[in-house]
């Protein structure tokens, strides 16, 4: 697992481009944050893996709600929105809390048999192969974990345009193929599809 030394962390600058997509995200996140965290099997002192971070909205709260005894692995490929995480953790004091994960594109990188819950939004549709990607992630989850998917649905047509879109349909046959079970789906979520799974 690459973990970012304080070293590191110090070496990543960010640069105001960085910095505004990194609020941009945070601020899309605010409209559903309380409303997604109320649905999540969250128990205080649990570890979770924020993947694909972007701005750290949720990987913050995690933090807040799983108290001082939990874990939150904030896990992005992009070192400018880990640094903005960290900036974020240290602002709200719960830096102690959260270790940043630099990820690689086919790999999150995560601990084996570490992990209560896998939480994913908005970044299933980047993975380019999500089976292989997943059948891997398994690893890190304990027997009793759980892993959620928060995705555009192909309903929101600005987004599929764009390629930011996958059906549920889609993310349930690909984690079906890796070794997952589709447990509860949520559709409230305008434009969104919001799945939950637990491994075989």
């Amino acid at each position: 697992m690459v973990v970012l030394t304080s070293v590191m962390c110090t070496e990543m600058k960010m640069g105001l481009f960085h910095r505004m997509m990194a609020v941009h995200f945070n601020n899309r996140a605010e409209g559903s944050l309380t409303e997604v965290m109320q649905l999540l099997p969250l128990k205080e002192g649990a570890a979770v893996a924020d993947l694909g971070c972007g701005g750290g909205a949720f990987t913050l709260e995690f933090a807040r709600r799983l108290g001082p005894a939990g874990e939150v692995y904030a896990v992005d490929v992009n070192a400018s929105h880990l640094a903005y995480v960290r900036d974020e953790a240290r602002k709200a004091e719960l830096n102690n809390r959260i270790i940043l994960v630099l990820a690689e594109e086919d790999d999150s990188l995560l601990p084996e048999n570490s992990i209560d819950l896998v939480f994913s939004r908005f970044s299933y549709h980047h993975i380019k192969e999500q089976i292989k990607y997943f059948t891997h992630l398994k690893r890190a989850l304990k027997p009793t974990g759980s892993l959620v998917i928060i995705d555009h649905d192909v309903s929101s047509r600005h987004m599929a345009k764009h390629g930011h879109a996958v059906s549920p349909e889609q993310i349930r046959g690909d984690l079906r193929d890796a070794g997952f079970t589709c447990t509860k789906q949520y559709d409230h979520l305008p434009g969104q599809s919001f799945q939950m799974f637990t491994s075989n």
